[in-house]
């Protein structure tokens, strides 16, 4: 291809994109345009697929879902992004204080110099040995003086300068901590999401090791969540997952983490809890689920009843953290298998002596 096809299936694609989006009543945002122009390119068959899917359920693609979207293809590439620029400000603002301290440097180096100078004078003088002239040694004060009043407004230059990128150095640590925590979050539910889970998990096990506390594991999956979403629509499907993660986010306390593991199935990491008060938590979030009920907003249809299958088990202290997830799987599968809408438990197997 020449460089002049290029640019015409560019041009193409673009007009495509735009077209595409008028006819679907989507915002032209730069995030939107990115997600529409590789849909026109078809340049991510996953992404295409997923938009004719859409597309054939009649589904509207309002902010929620335009984001889902923009945040599963290149929500990665945005991460980078900022930590890029980030970067950059933080190696500029570190460039700039080497060179304060460099300044630093010769300025008091030099300021020593003057000292060491007038000192000189002053042993010869107090040795006995006069100075060629007086003019000299008042020479030497004066230029003392006038080094002090210098070094005195550089100190103030110095502060100010260092305060400003300290604090300048601060809010790219916030924006920091603010893009990870938006990176770690799920852009339906805003519970976290499987990164931060993975992370969270070995930290939590790292902390409990060190106290000695007990660590538990509770997964929970929706039940017949896919017949739902084909019978009702995605739209209520994404109703019914941000109903979820809220109330186990309401039944959740200080030492419990909610995220959402992938799809329908979430995750809440219980520090300080053995597996007798696991379950205790695993049950009080199944009964307050179970009571729910979601109406279609079209009729106020009441729709039926929702429900999940609980599966829980505790960290066995040295254990590879694939056996704890294997075990609580283990124990969600266990519980659909018993009818669903029920608490299973998987123990660790012990040693026999």
């Amino acid at each position: 291809m020449t460089d002049d096809d290029g640019r015409r299936s560019s041009t193409t694609w673009a007009r495509t994109a735009l077209l595409a989006m008028q006819r679907r009543g989507i915002p032209p945002t730069p995030e939107n345009y990115l997600v529409w122009y590789h849909v026109s390119a078809d340049s991510i068959p996953t992404l295409t697929r997923l938009v004719g899917a859409l597309d054939e359920q009649k589904l509207a693609y309002d902010d929620a879902r335009n984001w889902e979207l923009y945040d599963r293809f290149f929500g990665q590439d945005r991460e980078r992004s900022h930590l890029r620029s980030i970067s950059d400000q933080v190696q500029d603002h570190l460039a700039q204080i080497s060179g304060l301290i460099s300044q630093i440097a010769l300025g008091t180096r030099a300021y020593g110099e003057s000292i060491a100078s007038l000192a000189s004078a002053l042993d010869d003088r107090e040795g006995g040995q006069e100075p060629d002239n007086l003019d000299e040694l008042n020479a030497a004060l004066a230029n003392l003086c006038d080094d002090t009043r210098a070094i005195l407004e550089r100190a103030g230059h110095w502060e100010h300068a260092a305060s400003t990128h300290a604090d300048e150095v601060w809010k790219l640590k916030q924006d920091l901590d603010d893009a990870r925590t938006e990176a770690e979050t799920d852009a339906l539910t805003r519970v976290g999401n499987r990164k931060r889970f993975d992370r969270r998990l070995r930290e939590v096990v790292e902390a409990c090791a060190a106290s000695g506390a007990a660590l538990s594991l509770i997964f929970f999956d929706i039940d017949h969540f896919k017949s739902f979403n084909d019978t009702y629509g995605h739209p209520l499907g994404d109703r019914v997952l941000t109903l979820v993660a809220g109330r186990m986010v309401a039944a959740a306390t200080a030492d419990h983490e909610v995220f959402r593991y992938g799809g329908e199935e979430f995750a809440l990491l219980a520090s300080d809890a053995a597996l007798g008060d696991a379950v205790e938590i695993g049950e009080t979030i199944r009964k307050a689920i179970s009571g729910l009920r979601i109406a279609r907003k079209r009729d106020s249809e009441p729709l039926r009843r929702i429900t999940v299958s609980v599966g829980v088990s505790q960290h066995e202290p040295g254990e590879p953290l694939s056996r704890l997830l294997e075990r609580a799987d283990a124990a969600l599968y266990a519980a659909k298998n018993s009818g669903r809408n029920c608490t299973s438990i998987k123990r660790a197997k012990r040693a026999v002596a």
